[in-house]
């Protein structure tokens, strides 16, 4: 009953400039990371015919017969990262006028190793499928000179599944058709004159009006740059509807079970929305890494609908052994909480809570999957499980239970309700149970 994700994440301090810009959700912030080439193993150029790589020169050259690569380390762009724009500058030292034709890509590779005197080495290297072409007007001698965008190439590079902030990345300059050859300088002449790779990227800041007044209710800024905006450590009350469309996190303190608290009128997540917290292995975070176990509570006075897709994974590691929390509850007489079209929640203990005269409805294949007690309970309203849900809870440490509670409600399990656990408690149901005959029980029942 395990689910692995794939969510990573890398922090380093760089030189960088930051621009700002609005969007819908909130702002985006254009970050702009300047890297030199500062190693002798991070440049090198083969001569095709001969078959010779050079790794360590004073000089080398683009053009007629040439591959040369540069290799950037310590790039900051997180996982998944907007490129604006990317510019590769080199020292030109010589035959600055010939005439070239340079074909760009980079290396298809999460994390590019340095390279070596190895003849094959550049050669070798697995290529992006973005490409740039570029036939330069004559260069400034003795100056730097820039190569058109290359965007598409980093962009793919970064999009990269095992792609993080702070790994290293390769760009070539192969000859396309080169009637000559320009001369550049490399890192070994001078440390100040390697190559220059210059990339403009986005980092997401979230801010929430859950009102329409205009006024930001919660700001949630990805300080780390992972593409998770962070929210608020401990209880954040808020006037209106929180929606939630956007990748967040929920921060703690080192080794410490924390607590993160939404309270307000009605909270929604939708397509895009995914909440993750802690951090071991798939999910990791590099702000607080020794972190084990953080909870989330979410407290509505109306509703809580979590649906489309939206995702809420607490802890967790390759077993799918999740470690933190969920607890929802609404308040208000009437209210309703939904789960449905396709969500997932992932926790250690769940507990979904309806006051009142509300209800409780999980459908459209949406799954609970927990390594605890799954509790589902309503005061009044009914609770109703409908259209290919999945609840199950397994753990090695002990019993896990499912309990279904409607304290004057019904049970409604309709078109092929699936529930696992080692034990299922029904005993707290105190109306009638509906079951159209297609639902699925493994493990122990109790009341049934």
């Amino acid at each position: 009953m395990g689910f692995v994700t794939s969510f990573v994440k890398f922090v380093t301090l760089c030189f960088v400039i930051l621009i700002t810009a609005p969007t819908a959700f909130g702002e985006e912030t254009w970050i702009t990371q300047t890297i030199a080439v500062k190693a002798s193993y991070n440049d090198a150029y083969t001569l095709i015919d001969t078959n010779t790589t050079v790794v360590s020169s004073n000089y080398g050259y683009v053009g007629s017969g040439f591959l040369t690569g540069w290799r950037f380390e310590d790039i900051q762009v997180p996982s998944g990262g907007r490129i604006l724009s990317a510019t590769l500058e080199v020292f030109c030292d010589g035959d600055a006028s010939q005439d070239v034709a340079i074909r760009y890509t980079g290396e298809a590779a999460e994390h590019a190793t340095p390279f070596s005197a190895l003849p094959t080495d550049l050669i070798s290297r697995p290529r992006t499928s973005a490409v740039v072409y570029d036939s330069p007007a004559p260069w400034i001698p003795m100056s730097w000179n820039p190569s058109p965008d290359l965007a598409p190439i980093i962009e793919e590079i970064v999009n990269l599944g095992g792609w993080r902030a702070g790994n290293a990345l390769v760009l070539f300059a192969e000859d396309q058709g080169s009637s000559g050859i320009r001369g550049i300088q490399m890192m070994e002449n001078n440390g100040d004159h390697g190559a220059l790779l210059t990339i403009t990227y986005s980092s997401l800041s979230c801010e929430f009006d859950t009102d329409g007044d205009g006024i930001v209710d919660i700001s949630a800024p990805d300080l780390d740059r992972d593409g998770y905006c962070e929210l608020p450590i401990g209880k954040t009350e808020f006037p209106g509807e929180l929606i939630i469309d956007r990748p967040v996190e929920i921060m703690g303190f080192p080794a410490t079970r924390t607590e993160t608290i939404l309270k307000g009128d009605a909270l929604r997540m939708l397509d895009g929305g995914t909440v993750i917290s802690d951090l071991t292995s798939p999910i990791v975070s590099t702000a607080y890494d020794g972190l084990k176990g953080n909870d989330l509570y979410i407290i509505a006075r109306n509703r809580i609908q979590i649906d489309r897709n939206a995702k809420i994974l607490l802890g967790g590691d390759a077993e799918g052994w999740w470690t933190g929390d969920i607890y929802f509850k609404t308040l208000r007489n009437g209210n309703q909480i939904i789960i449905d079209d396709n969500a997932r929640l992932y926790g250690r203990k769940i507990r979904i809570y309806s006051n009142g005269e509300g209800s409780l409805l999980l459908a459209g294949g949406s799954r609970l999957t927990g390594r605890s007690h799954i509790h589902l309970q309503t005061y009044e309203g009914d609770i109703e499980l409908r259209h290919g849900v999945s609840i199950s809870t397994s753990s090695p440490d002990g019993k896990c239970y499912v309990r279904l509670k409607a304290s004057a409600g019904d049970l409604y399990l309709i078109d092929n309700v699936s529930i696992a656990a080692d034990v299922i408690d029904f005993c707290p149901i105190q109306g009638d149970i509906y079951d159209d005959g297609t639902t699925q029980l493994v493990g122990k029942t109790w009341c049934r």
